[in-house]
Parts: structure tokens; sequence; C-alpha cells
């Protein structure tokens, strides 16, 4: 079963509640019992975000962090196509003051550390956690 977790780091300690994406056609409201509390609880026929859900991301991103254009902030986002080919969700970024800065492609390793030493163990231990 894919599940997907959109997650934020803020530099300026912010906190931004996760997104959690379900493979399923129903949203079960136990989905939710053990969540962070604001986490987005979706889904969708593959359990991984689209550009859909990115822009509802997006929208849950500026009401946490309540940029504007006078006070800009730089979202740094790997080159994923519901990111970087989603006019929606580019128009909403330049609207409220989100500048993206999108990461070259095959550069996990060097400017993504977050998936290196975060992502990737809590995948592992999910992984175990919902084959038991």
């Amino acid at each position: 079963m894919n599940t997907t977790f959109v997650c934020c780091a803020v530099a300026a300690g912010q906190y931004v509640a996760p997104m959690v994406i379900f493979k399923r056609k129903r949203i079960a409201p136990e989905l939710a019992d053990r969540a962070p509390p604001g986490s987005l609880i979706e889904i969708s026929d593959t359990g991984y975000i689209n550009v859909d859900l990115f822009v509802t991301w997006l929208k849950h991103f500026v009401a946490a962090i309540e940029p504007s254009k006078e006070d800009r902030v730089l979202l740094v986002l790997d080159g994923h196509t519901t990111h970087s080919r989603n006019l929606a969700a580019i128009e909403m970024a330049r609207e409220n003051g989100v500048i993206i800065l999108q990461l070259p492609g095959h550069t996990t390793h060097r400017l993504q550390p977050l998936d290196v030493a975060v992502f990737k163990p809590f995948q592992v231990y999910y992984d175990q956690s919902v084959e038991k």
C-alpha cells in the first residue's frame, strides 16, 4: 500500500503540519487519529501526490507560514512534475509571496539532506510497522 508524507522543514522555526496521502477511494475517519495536530489527511488512487493535492498542500503551507508580497518566503522543492509543471501552484505561489526554487534532478544525496537523513529511515520504519 502506497502512502505519501508531504513534510516541510522551516529555517525560521514555524511549524507546518504534514500532509498524509493514502491509497484509498474514501477517507476513513480513523486515519487522522494519530496524526500530528493540523495534519492534512488526503487520498488518491495511487497513494502519491498529484497536481491537485500539491495545490492543497501549498494552500496549507501559505496558511501556516503567512507569506506576503512584502514578506516573501523561499520554498525549495525537488523537481517532481506535480510541483514544477503545475501552473495553478506556480500562480498561487506568486500571488502569495512564495518564491519556488526547484532543485536539479538526481541530486538528492547532495542537495536534499532531509530525504537521506530523515525521510528514508522514516520510510523503512513506517513500512515495517504497516507490515506487522
